[in-house]
């Protein structure tokens, strides 16, 4: 039986202590560990340098990075596994991807602005003549 696919996210933290070229040298190792599982890579954004919310590992800083790939579900547990234990990775989340079309907002239609009763057009039809009397 086919598992259906879904579409996932790697995102991923290294230290600081590695220099730019390193980065993306470790980026692309997990690059290669996420193909080479089968997964068809979809979207990737390549490690940048960030100052940290709060302390991971003891590092203030270092670079997040995030790939995105369909894969079926059973692939998930081996690849946090092969990607968790690779060195100069601080932190590998896995998470389940909205897809392009879901992540789109749909355009709200207002519904059209209903002409008011009767009895609302004459009572604002005796306002304007009263403020005709006053006025002028």
């Amino acid at each position: 039986m086919e598992q259906v696919q879904g579409f996932y996210e790697l995102a991923y933290l290294l230290p600081a202590t590695l220099d730019e070229e390193a980065a993306t040298q470790v980026a692309g190792s997990l690059r290669d560990t996420v193909a080479n599982k089968k997964a068809v890579i979809t979207d990737e954004n390549p490690p940048r340098r960030r100052v940290f919310a709060y302390p991971v590992k003891r590092h203030r800083e270092g670079y997040f990075g995030w790939i995105r790939f369909v894969a079926a579900p059973d692939l998930i547990g081996q690849l946090t596994a092969a990607a968790t234990g690779q060195q100069d990775i601080l932190r590998v989340s896995v998470t389940k991807a909205q897809t392009e079309q879901r992540r789109e907002r749909k355009e709200r239609k207002r519904p059209a602005a209903k002409p008011p009763s009767k009895e609302k057009q004459e009572e604002i039809a005796a306002i304007d003549k009263r403020l005709d009397e006053i006025l002028g």
